[in-house]
């Protein structure tokens, strides 16, 4: 999106790359603090709400270990993220590139723009020795992001597949209750409501529909398994 604004408007100010560093540090900053709440929050979710939670809890833990263990973009993002909380910035360098590509005619412009984190930046700042002693001069952002979300993709998969009997044994039961309720109120179901009455008297209603949970199957069709994401590049080239 940057590399596309700048092929209309021409960023070439100090000022113009001062306000696109801004924008995509809040973003870097952004994804790390939303993962690290999912990475956080995810095992009491797998209590309430898997079909053996305990071995759910052990094997998201097993998993996680397993990602941090093995890819580079894990373990780096997430010391990035203690960084960025608590002493400094993601993004330390911008890098713009424009070349043609193609012959005579046939000539395309391809305009990229390419954040780094440098290691100079980050070795007096408490920044995680290990992390620091496997990393390059300098990082570029985008690699180490899309190695960082597969990584997450897959453990949101297994989270999935921990609550994909409870979550269907539940519509089923709401379906079967709607149907019932639909063959009384001349095919309606507006209006089915659960009471729940506590030990003190206080009622709360609850409506009976499907609404919430066909959000979740779109969700389920939309965010599929993402294999291979850190070889993947998005390209506005003319074929």
């Amino acid at each position: 999106m940057a590399a596309a604004s700048n092929s209309v408007r021409r960023l070439n100010e100090y000022h113009d790359f001062f306000e696109l560093r801004s924008t995509i540090n809040r973003r870097v900053v952004n994804l790390l603090t939303a993962t690290r709440l999912y990475l956080d929050q995810t095992p009491q979710r797998l209590t309430d709400c898997a079909t053996t939670p305990e071995n759910a809890r052990i094997e998201f833990k097993q998993r996680t270990h397993h990602h941090y263990d093995a890819t580079f973009g894990y373990r780096f993002l997430e010391a990035l993220r203690n960084h960025v909380q608590h002493c400094g910035l993601a993004v330390h360098r911008l890098s713009q590139s424009q070349k043609w590509v193609g012959e005579d005619e046939t000539r395309v412009l391809e305009l990229s723009i390419q954040p780094f984190t440098e290691r100079q930046h980050l070795e007096n700042n408490n920044f995680k020795k290990a992390i620091l002693s496997e990393m390059p001069e300098q990082v570029a952002l985008t690699l180490v992001i899309r190695e960082y979300l597969q990584c997450i993709g897959d453990l949101h998969q297994l989270v999935r597949d921990h609550f994909s009997e409870k979550v269907k044994a539940a519509r089923q039961t709401i379906e079967e209750h709607l149907c019932r309720y639909a063959e009384q109120n001349n095919g309606s179901v507006v209006g089915l409501t659960a009471f729940n009455t506590s030990p003190e008297g206080i009622q709360e209603t609850i409506p009976i529909l499907l609404d919430w949970d066909d959000v979740r199957l779109k969700l389920v069709a939309r965010n599929s398994r993402m294999t291979s994401l850190g070889r993947h590049v998005v390209t506005g080239r003319a074929q």
